[in-house]
C-alpha cells in the first residue's frame, strides 16, 4: 500500500526539485533494427538481420528532447517494465510495470538475485578498428530505499561474452548495489528528496529516482576491444533483480557507437550545495518507510 506523505514533505519535494522544461519524447518500438540504427556510429557496420530483440512492446524505444535530462540529446532506452514511464517529473516513487518476459541468467549471476522482466538487445557489426566504445546512463526507481535489500536490478553489455557495464577501473558489475550514494557516488546522482545524497540543482525532468552516469555524474563509456574487420557481437540486456515490482532503464547515446575510444573527460564542474539537514532526515525516514514496506510485500 503506497504511503501517504505529509503535506510538509510533499512542499519540500516542488520546492526542492526543479525539473528541466524540456521533456524526454518516446516513441516506443519492438523494431530491433531501428533500435541498433539508433545508435551506431563510426566506423561500425550493423550485419545485415543480426539484429534481435526481448522485449515486450512498449519496454524499449527510441528518444529525443534528452538535453537538460541525460548528457546526450538522443538515443535508446531498454527498460525493465515501460519504456514510457521514464517521462518526468518524478510523481511517484513506485513506477513500475510487469513485462513477464522472463529472467536472464547472464544478469542474475551478475547481479546475485534472481531476474525478472529482461529487455535483450543483440546485434552482431562489424568495426574498423580494434576498439568500440558508447555512452550510456542507467536510472532506476529502486534507488535510493532499496539499495542491499535483496532487490537488484542489473544490466550488462556484453561484448563478445564480456561485461563492459562495469566501474571504471574495476570489474564490479554496475547494479543499484554498486553505484549509490555511498558507493563508487562519484557516478551517482539523486533524483529524489527522500535520498540522503539529494541536492536539488541536480533534479531532472525523469520520474526514475536516480541515474548513473547521467548529467550531474561522472560520464559513463563503455570501452571494449573487438575484431577488426571481422563480425563481433554484443548482446545489451537490462532486468529487474530480487522482485519484478519497480522499473529501472538503460539509455545509450544515438550515434555513439563506434570504433573509437571515448572522449576524454570534462572538466570538473563545480560541486552543489548540500542538502538541508531537513531533506536530509525526511529522506532517512522515507527511506526506512519504504525499505519496511517493500519487505511487507515479498512476505
Amino acid at each position: 500500500m503506497k504511503i501517504v506523505r505529509s503535506a510538509l514533505l510533499v512542499g519540500l519535494c516542488l520546492a526542492a526539485a526543479p525539473v528541466s522544461a524540456d521533456p524526454l519524447v518516446i516513441v516506443t518500438t519492438s523494431n530491433a533494427t531501428t533500435l541498433v540504427n539508433s545508435i551506431l556510429g563510426p566506423g561500425v557496420t550493423l550485419v545485415a538481420g543480426s539484429a534481435t530483440l526481448i522485449g515486450a512492446s512498449t519496454q524499449q524505444g527510441t528518444f529525443t528532447g534528452g538535453a537538460g535530462v541525460l548528457p546526450f540529446a538522443s538515443g535508446i532506452l531498454l527498460t525493465t517494465g515501460d519504456a514510457n514511464l521514464a517521462l518526468g517529473p518524478n510523481g511517484t516513487e513506485s513506477a513500475g510495470k510487469t513485462t513477464g518476459t522472463g529472467g536472464n541468467a547472464a544478469l542474475t549471476l551478475l547481479g546475485g538475485d534472481p531476474t525478472f522482466d529482461q529487455n535483450v538487445l543483440q546485434f552482431s557489426f562489424v568495426p574498423t578498428s580494434g576498439t568500440v566504445s558508447f555512452q550510456f546512463v542507467f536510472a532506476s526507481e529502486e534507488y535510493h530505499e532499496f539499495v542491499d535489500a535483496d532487490v537488484n536490478d542489473v544490466f550488462g553489455f556484453f561484448l563478445n561474452g564480456v561485461n563492459l557495464a562495469v566501474v571504471p577501473g574495476t570489474s564490479t558489475a554496475i547494479s543499484i548495489d554498486t553505484v549509490n550514494c555511498l558507493d563508487n557516488p562519484a557516478f551517482y546522482s539523486a533524483n529524489s528528496v527522500t535520498s540522503p545524497c539529494f541536492t536539488a540543482i541536480e533534479a531532472v525532468n525523469t520520474q526514475y529516482d536516480g541515474l548513473v552516469g547521467g548529467l550531474f555524474a561522472t560520464p559513463l563509456f563503455a570501452t571494449g576491444n573487438v575484431n577488426p574487420n571481422v563480425s563481433n557481437t554484443i548482446q545489451i540486456a537490462i532486468a529487474d533483480g530480487g522482485d519484478a515490482i519497480y522499473d529501472s532503464a538503460v539509455f545509450l547515446a544515438g550515434g555513439s557507437f563506434a570504433a573509437e575510444p571515448p572522449p576524454l573527460p570534462p572538466p570538473p564542474s563545480a560541486i552543489p550545495e548540500p542538502a538541508t539537514m531537513t531533506m536530509l532526515g525526511v529522506g532517512l525516514a522515507g527511506m526506512a518507510a519504504r525499505r519496511f514496506r517493500r519487505r511487507q510485500q515479498d512476505h
